[in-house]
């Protein structure tokens, strides 16, 4: 058995005996997937709900991270951006029944005021939550965080402290995540709360792939639960040519406005040999990699960024969507379905243009899903 294996094993039956709704939702989740194609062949273009809603309550951003795409279009630079924290607590109230998981990311989501209070109400409603930080404002936001503390915070850290603040592009930023991880660790044991688990995400590109073996002592610095190693989502401007020839009068898309991203120098032999050796050894704490790629793949995915290396048919549009920092109901980079200060987010769900997403979606993946993080989702 593999180290990883046995790593999985145990970190499950922990999240089993400790929080059994996160399994118990992971296993809903798995029969909506079994039953989805019958969804796609037969609803034409609708969906019966979201297994997952990501919330964006602000895309600024007090980092300037070099692969960032909000980075690269000026988002993070941006004015006010947010919703009201009682438009929030009205969206969360309309799609609770479905049940899906809220993903709170940005930008920054605790640069949002209201961000304990937005927590507060998923979780008062019942429903899993997920953070992704980067951890620096954590100190500051613990204190208010615990009483009623997401599920799960994924931490952003791309290597040792040397390297992450070099990615991130401002000084200071490892060391500030870390205190603010203690902080939050300790309050946690004091409240004998089991959440939120703590799960590195560390970004694979030309400047961290080398530190992988490294992270895994950094992350149990961090007092991580576990670390997901997540391949570089690309956004190349052929990709997004490719896109415009097939799709452009109806979902035109503009390199530079969404931020274009490419990565160069990740050495897929070296790479490859050190994700083996990761999943061989017994690191004591749960490693993934997403997605999962074979040598041949690797190659593939960084040395011919427009080519896919899996082909399916995406199944994103039928089970999750964003909701922007103004209101825009968005299941795909610029698609925009509707606004939910204008309209509810149930009929938006099921709008034309969002059905008609689906039913384009129905006939192939567009060329811009060759590296997005969605089309290989299948949890």
């Amino acid at each position: 058995m593999q180290g990883s294996t046995r790593q999985a094993i145990r970190a499950g039956y922990q999240v089993l005996t400790e929080h059994p709704s996160l399994v118990l939702w992971y296993l809903q989740n798995r029969v909506r997937n079994a039953v989805l194609p019958l969804e796609r062949a037969f609803g034409d273009g609708r969906s019966v709900g979201p297994r997952f809603v990501t919330l964006k309550p602000t895309l600024r951003c007090n980092l300037r991270c070099e692969f960032c795409r909000f980075v690269a279009n000026g988002d993070v630079f941006g004015k006010r951006d947010w919703l009201e924290i009682e438009d929030w607590e009205r969206i969360i109230d309309e799609i609770a029944p479905h049940n899906p998981y809220i993903c709170l990311t940005g930008g920054e989501p605790t640069m949002y005021p209201q961000i304990a209070r937005l927590i507060a109400r998923i979780k008062s409603r019942g429903l899993t939550c997920v953070m992704t930080t980067n951890g620096t404002m954590l100190q500051h936001r613990a204190p208010e965080l615990i009483d009623s503390p997401p599920d799960v915070i994924i931490l952003s850290i791309d290597g040792p402290r040397d390297v992450h603040d070099s990615v991130r592009m401002v000084d200071g930023t490892f060391d500030r995540a870390m205190k603010g991880v203690r902080t939050l660790l300790e309050l946690k044991a004091k409240r004998y709360r089991p959440t939120p688990y703590l799960i590195i995400n560390s970004a694979i590109t030309g400047r961290t792939f080398e530190s992988a073996v490294e992270m895994i002592e950094v992350a149990r610095s961090f007092g991580a639960f576990g670390i997901n190693f997540q391949h570089f989502w690309f956004m190349t401007r052929p990709m997004v040519e490719a896109h415009n020839v097939r799709h452009g009068d109806c979902f035109p898309l503009d390199f530079d406005r969404i931020g274009g991203t490419a990565t160069t120098g990740v050495d897929t032999e070296r790479l490859y040999e050190t994700i083996q050796r990761l999943k061989r050894e017994d690191f004591g704490l749960p490693i993934l990699f997403y997605p999962e790629l074979t040598r041949d793949e690797m190659r593939t995915y960084y040395g011919e960024p427009e080519k896919f290396t899996h082909i399916f048919s995406p199944t994103c549009a039928w089970t999750s969507t964003d909701i922007m920092p103004n209101g825009d109901v968005s299941p795909c980079f610029e698609l925009v379905c509707g606004n939910v200060l204008e309209t509810s987010f149930m009929e938006i769900w099921n709008n034309k243009i969002f059905r008609d997403h689906r039913n384009r979606l129905q006939e192939g993946p567009y060329p811009i899903c060759a590296r997005c993080c969605a089309y290989f989702r299948r949890d």
